[in-house]
Parts: structure tokens; C-alpha cells; sequence
């Protein structure tokens, strides 16, 4: 089974991509990067920032979000499509086997859950993922987004509002 979180196996045409999403509630305010439905979705700040950062590499498409009663949300929102897949996990480097394998998946991994955020014990290798400032991890089950430090120092800078980021292992 082919999941959407992995990487196109052909370009996605300007067609495919929902030009709307039915939102359940009204909202006065979002944040900058927000999942519609498993999608990431972006406003012009966050866009205008990673396209600063790495100009044509990933894909944005324009999406109206609908709330009850028939209003619009006022701000522009995008389907971000990452750009770079890496596999630059450093299983020996990682604090404590923060992951596990995912069962009938050849080698899919997820992060393990508990009172304690595993993600700052992941480990990934510079040598890998190189100058990228944003990329999704390959191995994991659910599309891991990582961020160069520059870029989140940026986004912090720009007072840009984001789910919660973790510092992660630098290999």
C-alpha cells in the first residue's frame, strides 16, 4: 500500500492537489504551519521564508479554508509539498532507542511515545541532509519534518507561529 506521506513516484501535476478544505470549527487566528487532514498547509510567511532559504525547491498550492457558516478563513493558506527526502537517521547516535519498528512495514520506523518527547534523542548525520533547511525524514511512518537551525532561528526571529519544533541530534 502506497501511503501519502511518501515521496510521489511521478510529479504532482497542479490539478491534484484539494483547492479546499472544510474546517469543522470557525477560527479567529492560526498558526503559520498547520496539518489540514495530514496535509502541512502554510501561510505567505512561512512560504515567503523557506522559499528565502531554498527558492524552487518545494511545491506550494494554493488551499481556501472553509469554516461553518460559510465564511473563508481570511489569510492565504498553501499544501506545502517538501522537496527533499533524506535518510539521514544515525540509529548509534540516538539517545536511548527513541524508535521502533513498525510492524509489516520492511523497515519503517516510528517514534516511541511516552511521558518523555523522543524526538530531541533522534540522531541524524550533516553529512546526509547537508545544507538542506527543510526536508522529510524517509524511514518513519509518518513524514518526520526537519528544519536546519538556521531556518527555525528565522522563524523564531520573524515571530512566525509553528506547531512545537524539538532540537534533534546533529551526527
Amino acid at each position: 500500500m502506497l501511503y501519502p506521506c511518501y515521496p510521489p513516484l511521478t510529479p504532482i501535476l497542479d490539478h491534484e492537489p484539494p483547492t479546499w478544505f472544510d474546517a469543522e470549527k470557525t477560527y479567529k487566528s492560526l498558526a503559520s504551519h498547520i496539518m489540514l487532514n495530514g496535509m502541512t498547509a502554510v501561510d505567505d510567511a512561512f512560504r515567503d521564508l523557506v522559499e528565502r532559504f531554498e527558492p524552487g525547491i518545494h511545491k506550494f498550492y494554493p488551499i481556501e479554508i472553509r469554516m461553518p457558516k460559510k465564511k473563508v478563513y481570511p489569510n492565504q493558506y498553501y499544501i506545502l509539498v517538501v522537496g527533499q527526502w533524506f535518510d539521514s537517521l544515525v540509529p548509534e547516535k540516538c539517545k536511548d532507542e527513541p524508535f521502533s519498528e513498525m510492524e509489516l512495514t520492511s523497515g519503517m520506523l516510528h517514534i516511541l511515545a511516552g511521558p518523555k518527547n523522543r524526538i530531541p534523542d533522534l540522531a541524524f548525520a550533516e553529512s546526509v541532509f547537508g545544507g538542506a533547511h527543510l526536508w522529510w525524514e524517509r524511514r518513519f511512518g509518518t513524514p518526520l519534518t526537519c528544519l536546519s537551525d538556521d531556518l527555525v532561528a528565522e522563524i523564531q526571529r520573524a515571530g512566525i507561529r509553528t506547531p512545537k519544533m524539538f532540537k534533534m541530534i546533529a551526527a
